[in-house]
């Protein structure tokens, strides 16, 4: 039983799990439990030894890699009787550190006693928790972290690594689901103490963990050496903080300057909930969060309609202790949801309306079990982009509910400690995501709260922090040409909006920001013909980019976005058809801005970004049709998130079905636009050791086509195969009968016609695959692969869009003469030639009409 145990959490968590031990690893307790109240690890020669365990650098998760890649540590033992000394030497490998590996320093294995709780302790642990480097506080999150492993997580990352946990890294899907973990400060050890009794009779590892220093996007990396940690071991519980004096900690002195002093007077307590609740007094409008009365009386009985996109669960609970976890859901993203606290907003808004305080009762009932059984650190509950997105809806939830006689004091002193928790949490630079859109979201939710709660004293503090990430993702999330390292639309224009909504939270222009300036022009060189947006990079967005380019104009006036808005009723077109962003780089090749009957075609020049996989993806569009769209993501859950995001699933080249490498951008040879037509030329190491060259010639004199011309060389093995993903369910999809190639008749009126000219020992064939449309909403469709036995490989291949004619469709002839390097198009009349002088030269288009 316990075997299944440990595979099933080792095959759910593949790449999360693993510990690279040292010299293996041995938790013991020693001492007499009875006769001392602070209970010391012993050392004996051969008997304890040392494990490191790596931490994502974005989340805390268990992780397999090696950790002489990220930096180097040294250490040595000193024992005197019941001491136990360790010094830690950590070095960075490099400038371009980003992570790093913790040192579990002690452990010991219980079973959790309600009567005996134990707190690891270590000499001068203020000072080796916080995130200090000498004196100068740094965006590091070095310190030691108070750690609760389940024994069969503990248990399921023993052994050794195997190449699968090696190449699980390749992917990002950042649980932090394993074990409970946060800083140890004395202000957090409440949050340790909780968790444990929640836990109360299971047998974990409690722990202190070192993480070293950890430098992110735009931090200098941090050098730690001869860290001294000194008795360490474990003390009884005496005695905690009420709820009133931890909120009172939080409250400015009588001597701190500021607003707060007005309201000081005898009674503290009661001065600052009045003080709150008249920051509440008026709470914001109804959210539109509100599925509809039923689910709303269904919550009142305690039965819980959980949202996943488009997707609903109804979830009987009891009626208290709730169950916050649901294992059996299957995926994570199911309960992610859930801790955003979104569907509890159905109860506050129903009391805003009605005044009935049967709602509040019950949103109390709900958000105390939730306090109750989630304090900080808590798995799932606590990801970094879960608690950021909870902020919005906790904080609306309590303005709305604060100042209802049916809400004791008691209860909201809990909710002010809540809201400050959230604070304190997210100020952590352990919680801080720089290098993608969490650090945003997370950056906005801590200005969110320290707005709300600038009665506390920690509220300038946070403000401080906010304001050095919001400058700090500004330079470093942000690329010259506006583009994000995610290169993801929907996650590019959440990632702006929370820009701006900082920079103005904190009186900063983002008018004066070029870079900000660049992420709107980033979605106007993406926007298709009739203004709706690709299905690009793993990210839910909107369907059109109106209302960006719209706010982008009323920020900075530039005319092309108001022109493309409108679909050309305002503003000024863009003076280029082609667009180029050059760091992410991404190139479009259309034959209008605003005509929803024109020809659009993208692609993506690198394997970097999200999902990574997807280099010399294509996603064509023509007259109102998307014909070859880019899968999309259908869930953040394995394994529906490695299905959609594999190249096999793309519009790309695959060589032995694998997917392509990560990281590499093109080199780009030409990317020129011409009065009648457009042509690229660039390469791409999409695989080691294999060189993918694509060029492209789009043709935008009417009737508008485009030719891809692959040549793939190297060493590997396996079959080489061009994809060319449709969309879901047309009208009618063929194979051609007299070569290589496929008919596809779409039920939008558009016909596309796909003919390989260089015919020679290749084989085409339908695939079925996937598209995604929406979040957790997918359909099966078909693409065409057209493949080859092995390297190296050419394909000369002509995408031919039309609109539907009655009956047969128009009869289209191509031709590759490979002596002459000349392609050949007949077509309505006309005999296009595409002739390349040169290997390397830009070709030459002329049309003649067929008499």
């Amino acid at each position: 039983m316990e075997q299944k145990k440990r595979e099933k959490v080792r095959n759910r968590f593949g790449r999360s799990l693993a510990i690279f031990g040292l010299l293996g690893v041995t938790f013991f307790p020693v001492g007499n439990a009875g006769e001392t109240e602070l209970e010391r690890l012993a050392f004996e020669e051969g008997e304890f030894e040392f494990r490191v365990a790596a931490l994502s650098n974005w989340s805390l998760v268990l992780l397999r890699f090696d950790p002489h890649e990220q930096g180097q540590f040294s250490w040595s033992v000193d024992t005197n009787g019941s001491r136990f000394d360790l010094d830690l030497t950590y070095m960075t490998a490099s400038g371009d550190f980003t992570g790093g590996s913790p040192v579990f320093l002690m452990g010991k294995r219980v079973i959790i006693d309600l009567d005996n709780i134990l707190v690891p302790e270590v000499d001068d642990l203020a000072d080796l928790a916080g995130w200090k480097t000498g004196k100068t506080q740094s965006d590091s999150a070095a310190g030691l972290f108070y750690l609760i492993v389940p024994i069969h997580v503990w248990e399921a990352v023993q052994g050794e690594i195997s190449d699968k946990d090696l190449k699980s890294r390749e992917g990002d899907l950042r649980y932090n689901e394993l074990f409970f973990a946060i800083r140890a400060t004395p202000s957090n050890k409440v949050h340790f103490i909780t968790a444990q009794k929640n836990l109360a009779g299971e047998e974990v590892v409690l722990a202190l963990g070192w993480l070293p220093g950890l430098a992110r996007g735009g931090v200098e990396p941090i050098f730690d050496a001869d860290i001294s940690l000194r008795n360490l071991g474990f003390s009884r519980l005496t005695s905690l903080p009420s709820s009133e004096e931890r909120l009172l900690g939080k409250y400015p002195s009588p001597e701190d300057h500021g607003e707060a002093r007005e309201i000081m007077h005898s009674d503290a307590l009661q001065s600052l909930l009045d003080a709150f609740g008249e920051k509440f007094a008026s709470p914001p409008p109804e959210s539109d969060l509100l599925l509809s009365d039923e689910t709303l009386e269904l919550l009142m009985d305690d039965q819980w309609t959980l949202s996943l996109g488009s997707r609903h669960k109804v979830v009987s609970q009891p009626s208290s202790p709730y169950q916050w976890d649901f294992p059996n859901l299957g995926q994570p993203e199911w309960v992610w949801h859930l801790h955003w606290k979104r569907l509890f907003a159905q109860l506050t808004n129903a009391y805003q309306r009605t005044g009935n305080p049967a709602y509040v009762h019950k949103w109390w009932q709900i958000t105390e079990d939730w306090l109750d059984q989630n304090p900080p650190g808590t798995p799932l509950a606590w990801r970094g982009i879960v608690t950021a997105a909870r902020v919005t809806s906790h904080m609306r939830q309590i303005s709305q509910v604060y100042n209802s006689a049916s809400l004791s004091d008691s209860a909201r002193v809990r909710l002010l400690n809540s809201l400050a928790d959230h604070a304190e949490y997210l100020a952590d630079p352990f919680m801080y995501h720089p290098v993608n859109n969490w650090g945003t979201a997370e950056t906005s939710s801590l200005l969110n709260l320290a707005t709300n709660l600038s009665l506390l004293k920690g509220a300038s503090n946070w403000i401080e922090i906010a304001h050095r990430r919001v400058l700090n993702a500004k330079a470093n999330l942000v690329n010259n040409d506006g583009s994000t390292n995610e290169m993801s639309i929907g996650y590019h224009m959440h990632t702006a909006n929370q820009l701006i909504s900082s920079l103005e939270n904190l009186g900063i222009r983002p008018n004066e920001s070029e870079r900000i300036r660049n992420m709107f022009n980033f979605i106007l060189c993406l926007t298709k013909p009739d203004g709706s947006l690709p299905v690009l990079g793993e990210g839910f967005g909107p369907d059109t980019s109106a209302d960006f380019l719209r706010k982008g104009y009323r920020l900075f006036g530039d005319k092309r976005w108001l022109y493309v808005a409108t679909q050309g009723s305002e503003g000024e077109p863009p003076q280029e058809l082609n667009t180029y962003l050059a760091d992410s780089p991404h190139f479009v090749m259309r034959t209008s801005w605003t005509d929803p009957k024109g020809m659009y075609l993208l692609l993506k020049g690198t394997t970097r970004g999200r999902p990574g996989f997807d280099g010399f993806n294509l996603e064509f569009y023509f007259g109102g049709t998307t014909l070859l769209p880019d899968a999309g993501v259908y869930s953040y859950d394995e394994p529906w998130r490695s299905i959609f995001a594999a190249t096999s699933q793309h519009s790309t080249v695959t060589v032995g079905g694998d997917n392509q490498i990560h990281g590499n951008d093109v080199d780009l040879k030409h990317f020129v636009e011409r009065p009648n037509f457009s042509f690229f030329d660039g390469y791409l190491r999409s695989y080691d050791n294999v060189l993918h060259r694509r060029r492209i010639v789009f043709v935008r004199e009417s009737p508008s086509y485009f030719i891809v011309l692959d040549d793939l060389s190297g060493d590997k093995s396996g079959r080489v195969e061009s994809r060319y993903w449709l969309p879901p369910e047309p009208a009618d999809v063929s194979l051609l009968k007299n070569r290589p190639g496929a008919l596809v008749r779409t039920e939008n009126g558009v016909d596309l016609l796909i003919i390989e000219m260089n015919e020679d020992e290749l084989t085409a064939s339908m695939r079925d695959g996937w598209y995604a449309s929406a979040h957790a909403l997918k359909t099966e469709r078909q693409g065409l692969v057209l493949g080859r036995e092995a390297l190296p490989a050419s394909f000369r291949t002509l995408v031919y869009p039309s609109k539907s004619s009655v009956g047969a469709p128009p009869t289209v002839e191509a031709y590759w003469d490979p002596t002459a390097s000349v392609i050949e198009v007949k077509h309505f009349g006309w005999r296009d030639l595409i002739v390349f002088y040169g290997d390397g030269e830009i070709p030459e288009f002329q049309r003649l009409k067929v008499r």
